[in-house]
């Protein structure tokens, strides 16, 4: 049996199972049959440590991040799974907040490597690079003796790959539900609820945002999965101001008031995936038998600034706002604390992946724009090849709302550069995809080491 001694080797091999289109990365029950074979031929990983599995349309990411620094900050060795990753792979296995090193990685695929095989021989066939790196990252956790694991459904929930926990112990959080991946998921907000609400299995606790609209959809699964589903409600954020830089509020869970809660980040939308995650935090402080202490909430949030999130960038006079708003619910919510920063407009860099609503952001961003710039992004070697729209058709579609002030340019590198040289125009937003904000996180690298 070969090993994978290097990244480039473990990338390679990982490429070989990438699927060759989009929509087979999600493969619906046989992928997921699929994980649970791999899964098992691993000796059920998953099933090693209590796992809080978040999904949603926004905020997961971000959620997931938040709870898995309140347990750090409680004294636990966590692992923390996000996807997609936006600058590194290893960002799919972070142990203890530190991605994994890149021996570890490559040991830990070698040594799932007949599980790989065996499961590629089974009726269900060969796992695709997503149900891999989830496998991964369940079982580095276990070689990695975590006490809770932290994962972020990829697309879903109900036949997402990560959906093989079976311990009732597993928390299922679900944050704000909108409209996205519309061609998989279901046309309206209640289907789409409906998949995310697969998440929830036999016995868990359910800690959900709550949505009227949606929250009959979770009452039933909750129902028939005999769980305990717990509302978060939004106003429950309490007192949200912005001050030096970040956002402070309070967040009220019943009977607990926790004041001045400080998140490094102007992005006012965080506070309700922060107050979710708090919330969960409390939950499974009070069922398994540790402290909330409320001075550890606050210190532990304090330090979480997460990448892609209203992320600033100075450059001489410039200042770059970097956010993955790439659906018209995150787009709103991050257009909305923008406003809190200036009222003036901005120039836009923007770059969208096929298949999303662009049309539905562009419209929301030409009101505060006096520049709007299309570029690709690269093809980003992730779960499959990801393709921008074309800046043409960005373009031809700002013509037809009458937005004279645009560009193209095909080079992202280009089209950064240009923004930054552009007089007049002190505020830069890169908005429109993660995947985009990859390739500028990667030329922002380039600028900082000259």
């Amino acid at each position: 049996m070969k090993s994978l001694n290097t990244m480039s080797q473990a990338k390679s091999f990982l490429r070989e199972h990438m699927p060759v289109s989009f929509q087979a990365v999600f493969s619906g029950s046989v992928g997921l049959h699929r994980t649970r074979l791999l899964l098992h031929f691993l000796g059920n990983p998953q099933e090693r440590y209590v796992v809080a599995h978040i999904a949603g349309t926004s905020g997961k990411g971000s959620t997931a991040y938040y709870l898995n620094e309140l347990l750090r900050g409680a004294g636990f060795r966590t692992g923390l799974s996000l996807s997609p990753h936006v600058l590194d792979i290893r960002e799919r296995v972070n142990i203890n907040g530190r991605m994994i090193s890149q021996k570890k990685f490559c040991a830990y695929l070698s040594e799932m490597l007949p599980a790989i095989e065996k499961t590629a021989l089974s009726q269900y066939g060969s796992p695709t690079r997503f149900e891999i790196l989830t496998a991964l990252a369940f079982y580095a956790f276990f070689r990695e003796r975590v006490l809770y694991a932290v994962m972020e459904t990829g697309l879903g929930g109900l036949l997402d790959a990560r959906n093989v926990v079976s311990r009732s112990d597993k928390i299922s959080l679900i944050t704000r539900i909108g409209l996205d991946h519309t061609a998989i998921l279901g046309k309206t907000l209640s289907a789409i609820a409906e998949q995310k609400a697969g998440i929830i299995q036999r016995g868990n606790a359910v800690i959900a945002l709550f949505q009227k609209s949606v929250w009959p959809v979770f009452q039933k699964r909750a129902r028939s999965m005999q769980a305990d589903l717990y509302p978060v409600y939004p106003k429950n954020a309490k007192h949200i101001r912005i001050s030096g830089g970040n956002v402070c509020f309070d967040a009220r869970m019943n009977q607990y008031v926790i004041h001045d809660i400080i998140l490094p980040t102007v992005a006012k939308y965080q506070t309700e995936n922060a107050l979710l995650a708090v919330s969960a935090f409390i939950f499974m402080a009070q069922r398994d038998g540790f402290s909330a202490d409320a001075v550890k909430i606050r210190s532990a949030l304090s330090h979480a600034k997460f990448l892609g999130r209203m992320d600033e960038f100075v450059y001489k006079e410039k200042t770059v706002w970097l956010d993955g708003a790439h659906n018209p619910q995150k787009m709103r919510a991050f257009l909305k604390s923008l406003s809190e920063i200036s009222k003036d407009k901005m120039t836009f860099l923007v770059a969208f992946k096929r298949g999303k609503q662009y049309s539905s952001m562009l419209e929301k961003i030409i009101p505060k724009a006096d520049c709007i710039v299309a570029t690709n992004f690269l093809f980003q070697h992730k779960d499959t090849e990801m393709h921008s729209v074309s800046p043409k058709e960005i373009i031809s579609f700002l013509e037809s709302k009458d937005f004279r002030s645009a560009r193209i340019f095909e080079d992202p590198k280009q089209a950064f550069l240009w923004c930054l040289e552009k007089k007049n125009s002190p505020i830069i937003i890169v908005t429109g995809s993660l995947y985009f904000l990859g390739t500028i996180y990667s030329i922002i690298r380039s600028i900082k080491k000259k």
